[in-house]
């Protein structure tokens, strides 16, 4: 069974990769904060856009092929212990993303522990309600490293 069934808009991400990605050098474009409700779901809320894409063996250039350049857009509702650490900046590539179900440590409403691990700026860590994939929009962001 896919642990991320429960995110609505899941399905496009696994038929676009193939499975759920490790958002390993993913990066983080934007992130958007508002203390109101989303699309009829509670507030506060969360809108995170990442620059996401899959790596193969294959080196040209000495680099590594990315392929599958997408950025996905995710709303994050009932946002609670939100922290941003080490700032936001030109570029904010990921270790990678993880979702917790944390629906047995009792807490309210809240279903998920997210942590965006960043390798240098903009660590992301929150709890939340639910999760929507709101967009996935193939290409690259402008100025990508990428390009």
């Amino acid at each position: 069974m896919n642990k991320y069934l429960n995110i609505e808009g899941s399905e496009e991400i696994l038929s676009i990769f193939g499975r759920w990605p490790s958002f390993h050098d993913a990066e983080i474009l934007s992130v958007f904060l508002d203390r109101n409700a989303h699309k009829g779901k509670h507030g506060p809320t969360a809108i995170i856009k990442v620059h996401c894409f899959l790596i193969t063996n294959e080196i040209i250039d000495n680099k590594y092929r990315t392929i599958k350049h997408n950025i996905i857009t995710f709303a994050f509702y009932d946002v609670v212990e939100f922290e941003l650490s080490y700032g936001f900046g030109q570029q904010n590539h990921l270790s990678g993303i993880e979702i917790l179900d944390i629906r047995s440590d009792q807490l309210e409403n809240i279903n998920y522990q997210i942590n965006f691990d960043a390798h240098m700026t903009c660590d992301l860590h929150f709890k939340c309600s639910i999760i929507d994939v709101l967009s996935i929009e193939g290409g690259m962001p402008i100025g990508s490293v990428y390009e």
